[in-house]
């Protein structure tokens, strides 16, 4: 059965779900075996869906952030995230949601954008999420085709003793507004796990890179 969400290093977040199709009671091996994703060698500026940042935006306005003063301060035209098809850099991405943290004084916005969430909220990615007939290839897919969410980073599911792990990588230094989007993350994940396994599933552990002031709400 699920065992949690652990972190492991100071850029990779470790979600860890479970379920029967990916690991049978009474065996002492996983059916299907998730590879890490090569890392590229040729350069590029990571970036995410558009539609993502529109997400998080619409959310941080709901509770009262100045939104499109935000945008235009981590370099975002407003108007840019309405556009089919657009991306906007990870950088600026996570120094959007650092400001709005730091305008709505709240470490955790994160959390209520992923509470906040269905999968369509997460354009092309969330809409092909949408059509897996079962949890295990909702994993599969979610894995194989992230890089349609995000670019720069890494999405992969591993196997440590009973437990098995689903890691996201994120490149760059741990910050406020990256740890947004890895608590959004979680927050989605588990309530998909949830969905699939039971409403009262929980992990048995969590770990985050980031080291708020506060507790979690």
């Amino acid at each position: 059965m699920p065992n949690g969400i652990y972190y492991h290093s100071p850029v990779t977040d470790h979600l860890v779900p479970e379920d029967d199709f990916l690991y049978e009671a009474g065996q002492s091996s996983p059916i299907k075996v998730y590879r890490v994703p090569p890392v590229s060698t040729q350069p590029a500026i990571p970036v995410t869906d558009a539609a993502v940042v529109r997400h998080f935006a619409e959310i941080f306005r709901s509770q009262g952030a100045p939104v499109a003063q935000l945008l235009e301060n981590a370099g975002i035209r407003p108007e840019h995230l309405d556009i089919a098809g657009a991306v906007v850099s990870l950088e600026q991405a996570y120094r959007f949601a650092g400001t709005a943290c730091d305008s709505l004084q709240s470490e955790h916005l994160g959390l209520s954008v992923g509470l906040s969430s269905s999968l369509g909220d997460f354009g092309s990615y969330g809409h092909l999420l949408q059509t897996a007939p079962t949890f295990g290839n909702y994993l599969e897919k979610g894995i194989a085709l992230y890089h349609a969410l995000t670019t720069g980073e890494r999405f992969w599911l591993s196997k440590h003793g009973t437990e098995f792990r689903l890691n996201i990588a994120s490149p760059g230094d741990v910050g406020l507004g990256m740890y947004q989007s890895h608590l959004s993350t979680i927050a989605v994940t588990i309530a998909m796990c949830r969905k699939a396994i039971g409403p009262t599933w929980s992990p048995c552990e969590i770990g985050l890179a980031y080291r708020s002031r506060d507790n979690i709400p």
